[in-house]
Order: structure tokens, then C-alpha cells, then sequence
């Protein structure tokens, strides 16, 4: 009777441990089951419409419950894409990577892989150009930290080993000559839209354009300027006028972007100006003034169009007097002389050579302007 008990003990033993088996199997492949696959229609949420591509993907991988397999020799998480801000589905944001990156994808279960859109082409017409040796499913994001290699004469990033590496495995295409991905520039030739390769330092420019604006300076409050030519050699002319007397100035100016929203500009202008007055009813008597400026002034890019600029100026005033068309000293202090005439007369002065017995004078100061511009470019820089 004993050796019954013990033989139905064990065989009821092992049917629980084989029920308790299948069961974990059944769970364990629904689990699969539900990470195997990639919802592309499951909704996401992109919070700005410029973002780093390892910010956007780890975002993507939190919001989705996916992961994320790329190759950073090819396209280097640090570089910035461009998609669509807001509410949007899975397959809607690979899209919009696919257009402006050239960056596709491969689902392959729970997992979505990034390759260059020309190896699908080129795979899709003639299989055996790209032949994997072997393809096992990536278990997490990986990020491979390998500095891409630059061309000086493209600024193009090229792959130095085709290899998408997992924690399980890899994926190694044979070796194809990817052409880069074409880099878009915003209008001011420096800020990458989807990504590229961003050009430090002083820049010259060989784009026309035209620019109006409106400057205001220590001596003259309005000065309507126009400002046409090339970035690096342009010609400039203001009307300038400060309610009690006007002149005309004219001159040329030059400039080197700095960076991005920085450029640099030299100009140098001039203007004459005269004033007739008859002290005693039949002599004719005249002053004459020529005034010099060479201005170094910083410009702001606010817009795609809008420019504020901000600068120095070091200002010369050659003063001429005469009378009856002949040079001829005052004889007299200058204030005195001339007090009932309507001249222009420079603020202040760091340098005044003016003398009683001399038929001209010169004057220095160094003043500031401001001014705000709408430029025209012709060209996109």
C-alpha cells in the first residue's frame, strides 16, 4: 500500500510541474507577443519642433514603449533634426525624420532600426548589394560614441564602419559608398534646419542686398540711411538732421559675420555743409564745415529680415571761414564771431585746434549711434 501512495505523490508532482510550466510559457510568449510589435499609429507628443536626435528618441522610446537601435558613426545623435511640434503618431514623426534627414527605419519586432535611405533602394533593386551576414534583434538602445569623419570640401559626415551595434549582437552591411545627407541652411547661412555641419568663425560674403533704416547719433537725431551692395563692400547715404539744420551724407561701408546673429561693420562717410551771413549789410561773409565720420558698428539679427545696430564713432569737423570767397581768420573767439549764425556745432570735443588768426579749424569727438534696419537680401546667404 505504501509503494501506491508514493508512486500517485509523484506522478501528481509532476503534472503541476508541468501545467505550472506551460503556463509561464503561455505568459511569457504573450508578453513577447505584446512587445514584439510596433504600434506605428500609437500617438506621441513632441514638445518643441527643433530637437537633438538622442533627445527626441529617448523621448520617443518613454512615450511609445519602444526601443531604439542607430549608428552614430552615420548619423550622430548630437546633430539637431526637424519635425512636427505637438500631438502626432509614431509613423507620422518617422516620416517627417525620413524627409528632412534622409534617416529610414526597419521595424524588426518590438524594435525600430535606423538605416540610410539610399541602402533601402538600393537593397530593394538588387538584393545582393547589401547582403547582412546576420541579423539578431537589438534588446535596448545602444549609442555608439565614435566621432564622425568631415571632408574640408563638403563639411559631409560619412561612416567610418557601417555597424549597428547591440548588446546581443550586430548588423554589419557590407561596404557601401553613402553619399552624405544633403544640409539645409536657414537664410543667415549659418543655422543648420535639419541638422549639419555648423561653419564657425569670420565669415566674408559675395551676396547683394539693400538695406533702409533709420540711425540716431549724439549730433543728429534722425538720419533715414540706405545701405546697398555686396557684405563686403557696400555704398551707404544718409540725410542727416537734427530740427535746426541738414546735411547730406554719403560713404562706404564694409562687414564680416562673426557668427550666426553677428556681423561687424566699418563705414566711413562724409558731408558738407555751408552758412553766409553779412555782419554789416554788404560783406559776404561764410562759413563752411565738412564733417568726417568713421564709424566700427555691431549689427543684431532680430528676424529674418530686421537688423539692430549699435556702435562707436570717431567724428572730424573741418571748419573753413571766409569772406567775400577769401579765406579769412575771425580775429576774434569763434563762439563770439559766429554767435548768430546757424551752423552745426559738434556737442562736445576731445581735440580743437581753433585760432583767432586762422582762416580754418578742426574739431574731434567721439560719438555713438543706433539704428534699426529691414534688409533685403537678394541671394540667400
Amino acid at each position: 500500500m505504501t509503494g501506491y501512495i508514493s508512486v500517485g505523490q509523484d506522478v501528481i508532482s509532476l503534472l503541476s510541474k508541468f501545467f505550472i510550466a506551460v503556463g509561464l510559457t503561455f505568459l511569457t510568449a504573450t508578453v513577447f507577443a505584446q512587445e514584439a510589435t510596433v504600434n506605428l499609429q500609437k500617438e506621441v507628443t513632441v514638445p518643441v519642433a527643433d530637437m537633438r536626435l538622442d533627445a527626441l528618441l529617448t523621448l520617443v522610446s518613454k512615450q511609445a514603449g519602444i526601443r531604439f537601435s542607430v549608428n552614430t558613426r552615420k548619423f550622430p545623435t548630437s546633430r539637431t533634426v526637424h519635425v512636427k511640434k505637438g500631438p502626432q503618431s509614431l509613423l507620422r514623426l518617422l516620416t517627417d525624420l525620413r524627409e528632412h534627414t534622409g534617416i529610414d527605419y526597419r521595424v524588426l519586432g518590438g524594435h525600430i532600426i535606423f538605416v540610410d535611405a539610399l541602402a533601402l533602394i538600393l537593397t530593394k533593386k538588387n538584393p545582393a548589394v547589401v547582403k547582412q551576414e546576420r541579423v539578431t534583434p537589438p534588446a535596448r538602445f545602444v549609442i555608439i560614441p565614435v566621432s564622425p569623419v568631415t571632408t574640408k570640401q563638403t563639411d559631409a559626415i560619412f561612416p567610418a564602419l557601417d555597424t549597428v551595434k547591440t548588446d546581443t549582437g550586430y548588423i554589419r552591411p557590407k561596404a557601401i559608398a553613402f553619399p552624405p545627407v544633403p544640409q539645409r541652411y536657414a537664410e543667415n547661412g549659418n543655422t543648420p534646419i535639419a541638422g549639419g555641419v555648423k561653419r564657425n568663425g569670420p565669415v566674408f560674403s559675395l551676396k547683394p542686398y539693400a538695406a533702409a533704416g533709420i540711425v540716431a547719433d549724439e549730433s543728429f537725431y534722425v538720419n533715414p540711411t540706405i545701405q546697398a551692395g555686396l557684405p563686403f563692400l557696400y555704398a551707404l547715404g544718409s540725410w542727416s538732421t537734427n530740427f535746426s539744420f541738414s546735411m547730406l551724407r554719403y560713404g562706404a561701408g564694409t562687414s564680416i559675420r562673426l557668427s550666426d546673429s553677428w556681423r561687424l561693420h566699418l563705414q566711413g562717410t562724409t558731408g558738407n555743409m555751408e552758412a553766409g551771413y553779412d555782419s554789416l549789410g554788404y560783406i559776404q561773409k561764410t562759413v563752411k564745415v565738412q564733417l568726417h565720420k568713421l564709424a566700427l558698428v555691431g549689427e543684431k539679427q532680430i528676424g529674418n529680415h530686421w537688423r539692430l545696430q549699435l556702435g562707436a564713432a570717431l567724428n572730424s569737423l573741418q571748419t573753413a571761414y571766409y569772406t567775400d570767397g577769401k579765406p579769412t581768420a575771425l580775429k576774434m573767439e569763434e563762439s563770439e564771431a559766429l554767435a548768430h549764425v546757424k551752423y552745426f556745432k559738434p556737442p562736445y570735443t576731445i581735440s580743437n585746434n581753433f585760432s583767432p588768426d586762422a582762416t580754418r579749424s578742426s574739431k574731434l569727438w567721439i560719438g555713438f549711434q543706433i539704428g534699426i534696419f529691414y534688409r533685403l537680401n537678394f541671394y540667400k546667404e
